[in-house]
């Protein structure tokens, strides 16, 4: 599963103690944390409908409890998956402040290809 695979790879290259969730980060979580989730999968098939490779939306949200120590963790996000296995397509970054966790955000959004 390509989860498992971004989560030993995160978890080797990026310095957040374990603080690596799927999809839900838990309530009174230690800072900095990140949250991965596949938001789509797609098969991409050939003209006689032979599955070639499967394409993923991959959303990893870093969170920190200020502006700089996010983007910090955010560009060590970045660099950790130009090396991960399935190199990165589209990788895209937006943030945000959540106020009622007053919470620094840095939103990462990519596409990643695995052969069938």
């Amino acid at each position: 599963m390509i989860e498992q695979e971004l989560f030993a790879h995160l978890e080797a290259n990026v310095s957040v103690n374990g603080r690596i969730y799927p999809a839900l980060m838990p309530q009174d979580c230690a800072m900095p944390a990140l949250v991965y989730l596949v938001v789509t999968e797609n098969d991409e098939q050939l003209l006689f409908g032979d599955v070639s490779h499967i394409r993923y939306l991959v959303q990893i949200d870093v969170y920190a409890k200020s502006y700089g120590a996010g983007k910090q963790l955010k560009n060590e996000v970045k660099n950790a998956l130009y090396s991960f296995k399935y190199y990165p397509i589209g990788l895209n970054v937006s943030e945000s402040y959540e106020q009622e966790t007053r919470l620094f955000r840095q939103m990462i959004t990519m596409t990643i290809q695995e052969p069938k």
